[in-house]
């Protein structure tokens, strides 16, 4: 028997069909080892990522050295780029569900506060959205409302980039004489925004999400509504962005019996967004969150339901499990004032286990809102849910289950509603912040955390206007610390930024016209020391062009004593204009903040000259006896100059007295013309000199 040896040809097959031509003799034997590399299936793409919050570090002081960033999250695979703004960093991959980047220290030079996302190779669309503040660390934080604009937004916000211009916008629900719209107003970088464009939309929504559901790199919109024409349940309405801040019209598409909130996630891995919609029924039905799968261009796949707890409100994602899956924590109002939190362990496909519930204090007053974080940076997802009573904490065991929640008591008002996240005083640590619904008075209030899953004793804050039921939070004036904007079913819509950490009050000082030669009265600037640390203030001068026309004094320690953490001091300064015309300068307080070393006050005033005419520069008495008064004896007093004539005082000296009718202490107006009468009475005998003076 003849043998036929077979060759290895150590070929890598992938997945295409390989013909084999057969030898026609019989006899002949073609043999193949082939060894097959396994890649994915054609067209399958990397997932889009989810990143985690906070952020390690969360927060950098600036004028630093290169750092390294560590980003927690899911999805993430070799070759995925931690971006910075939208710019690459160099990038290390450590696992699918972590990623360290190397910061430049010239991406730290100056405030501001950056967008940090993910993006994998051979994907458009990136990761959600965490924000990084480069600012000094602060032992507080605190809030001022900048105004209260009505029938804007009326409901729930969405807080993203629109336009790609690098500034925060917004995007909420309004009802407006009879109908539904979404309200988008771009952020003008300093905490104010342009004037609102309109959507119709076909109801009021309960919920909006701002993600990029067509993969085309622009930001859309997502909204879950009810009471549509799709059909008796819920809707989701998709408005796709164009990129400049403006979007498509709505489309609308069946959402599952009634929606109430959503989340958007790449929730199967198949790098495409998909919707989670939370669904509230009827009393005694199962109340439900849909799945819809996204396809990738705008559309998705009808809704798979799930149950939940009754009475859905908010649904979030994250790796609850840790097994590079996301999982789905929804906040349930309940029944019989007894709310709960549902966990929903993914199984990676988009399909769901069934749920765990977990329940929240018993109250009148039922939960609203859920967040996923890591709350005590062991590198587990922990669950924050604001309940009647305040704040709950599950801390997670890594393994989809939680311990015993702790709760803190919020005592500021009623119905405690939305939830925000952030590194709010840029310590490190993850703090929250909640809104009041239907309280006295509007009051908001944040919660230091203390980096160990543990919170400090609330903050509050007022907000004027309308219950702050909807809450965002990011860096509205791009000053490195994180700021809020709310909204109220009253139709209001609030921005309250931070302070900055150094805090002048006021930033300038006007002296208006000033005589020339004369010191004007003193006007005074407090500067308060936000710092978590004591301020080392190394000098405060006038600096600028007419610095010699203006003086100042202080109160403030100077170096090496330090201004305390929340002290203050007082700078007074005061304007003696040597000649006439406007001048400039300003009070230059050099300190160890590192992010604005020299803070400035600026100081303008306008030297004048008025002209003064005296119908008589001296007056004459004859003899007067002792002791008696003399007739009186006229001087007029005109304003001959070109500016209005400050008169601060008249006084005599001697034996001599005066009445007038000039206007002290306003000014003497141009051309106009007053009089000051001068009576004698000598108390001795002989010659008696004195003097008439006006200032």
């Amino acid at each position: 028997m003849r043998h036929h040896n077979c060759v290895t040809t150590g070929l890598a097959l992938r997945l295409w069909q390989v013909a084999l031509s057969r030898f026609l003799s019989f006899a002949a034997l073609l043999c193949l080892s082939l060894s097959f590399t396994a890649i994915p299936a054609l067209g399958q793409s990397n997932p889009v990522p989810f990143v985690n919050q906070p952020l390690v570090p969360s927060a950098v002081a600036p004028g630093g050295p290169d750092f390294t960033l560590t980003v927690n999250g899911t999805g993430f695979v070799s070759g995925a780029t931690v971006n910075w703004n939208g710019t690459p960093l160099a990038t290390t991959f450590v696992s699918s569900s972590q990623l360290t980047a190397t910061v430049p220290a010239a991406n730290t030079a100056l405030n501001g506060t950056a967008s940090i996302t993910v993006l994998n190779p051979g994907q458009t669309t990136a990761s959600n959205v965490i924000f990084l503040q480069v600012t000094p660390p602060s032992h507080s934080a605190s809030f001022v409302q900048q105004g209260n604009s009505q029938g804007i937004i009326p409901g729930p916000l969405a807080m993203a980039d629109f336009n790609g211009d690098g500034r925060l916008d917004v995007a909420g629900v309004l009802f407006f004489e009879g109908n539904s719209y979404v309200s988008a107003l771009l952020g003008n970088g300093d905490g104010t925004f342009q004037s609102p464009v309109l959507y119709e939309v076909c109801s009021i929504a309960k919920s909006i999400a701002a993600a990029d559901v067509n993969g085309d790199g622009k930001l859309d919109l997502a909204l879950a509504k009810s009471g549509c024409a799709t059909g008796p349940g819920g809707t989701l309405s998709i408005l796709l962005g164009k990129g400049d801040g403006t979007f498509q019209p709505a489309v609308d598409y069946a959402a599952g019996p009634a929606a109430t909130a959503l989340f958007a996630a790449d929730l199967n891995g198949d790098g495409k967004l998909d919707l989670a919609i939370t669904n509230s029924l009827a009393e005694g039905t199962p109340d439900t969150v849909s799945i819809l799968l996204g396809n990738g261009d705008g559309t998705f796949q009808p809704p798979v339901a799930y149950t939940v707890g009754f009475n859905p409100y908010s649904v979030v994602a994250g790796d609850l499990n840790g097994d590079g899956k996301l999982d789905l924590a929804v906040a349930n109002l309940g029944s019989s004032f007894s709310p709960t939190v549902s966990v929903l362990l993914g199984n990676g496909d988009g399909t769901f286990e069934a749920q765990a519930e977990y329940p929240m204090p018993t109250s009148s007053n039922p939960t609203i809102s859920v967040l996923v974080a890591d709350l005590n940076a062991d590198g587990k997802l922990d669950l924050l849910v604001n309940t009647g009573l305040g704040l709950s904490v599950l801390l997670g065991n890594g393994d989809g289950t939680f311990q015993p929640r702790v709760d803190y008591s919020i005592n500021f008002g009623q119905y405690p509603s939305s939830l925000a996240a952030g590194d709010f005083n840029a310590d490190g640590n993850l703090d929250v912040t909640v809104g009041d619904l239907y309280t006295d008075g509007f009051v908001g209030a944040v919660l230091l955390g203390n980096g160990d899953g543990t919170f400090q004793t609330p903050s509050v804050f007022q907000i004027s206007g309308g219950d702050p039921r909807f809450v965002a939070a990011g860096d509205l004036n791009q000053d490195g610390s994180l700021d809020l904007a709310f909204s109220s079913i009253f139709a209001h819509f609030a921005v309250l930024l931070q302070p900055p950490v150094l805090d002048l009050e006021p930033r300038s000082l006007d002296f208006r016209d000033q005589d020339i030669g004369m010191a004007s009265s003193p006007q005074t600037v407090t500067l308060k020391n936000n710092l978590a640390a004591g301020l080392d203030i190394s000098a405060i001068a006038i600096t600028g062009t007419d610095a010699a026309d203006f003086t100042e004094a202080n109160d403030c320690p100077i170096s090496p004593a330090t201004l305390a953490p929340g002290g203050s001091c007082i700078i007074t300064v005061t304007f003696a204009p040597s000649t006439i015309g406007a001048m400039t300068a300003a009070v230059t307080i050099s300190n160890n903040d590192p992010g604005s070393p020299q803070q400035t006050v600026n100081l303008t005033g306008n030297g004048i000259n008025p002209i003064v005419t005296l119908s008589a520069t001296s007056l004459s008495f004859s003899s007067q006896p002792v002791s008696t008064t003399s007739a009186a004896q006229p001087v007029t007093v005109t304003n001959s100059g070109t500016t209005p004539l400050i008169v601060s005082g008249i006084t005599t000296s001697g034996d001599f007295e005066q009445t007038n009718n000039c206007p002290v202490p306003p000014t003497l107006a141009v051309s106009a013309a007053c009089t000051i009468n001068v009576t004698f009475t000598p108390t001795a005998g002989g010659t008696v000199t004195g003097t008439l003076t006006m200032t």
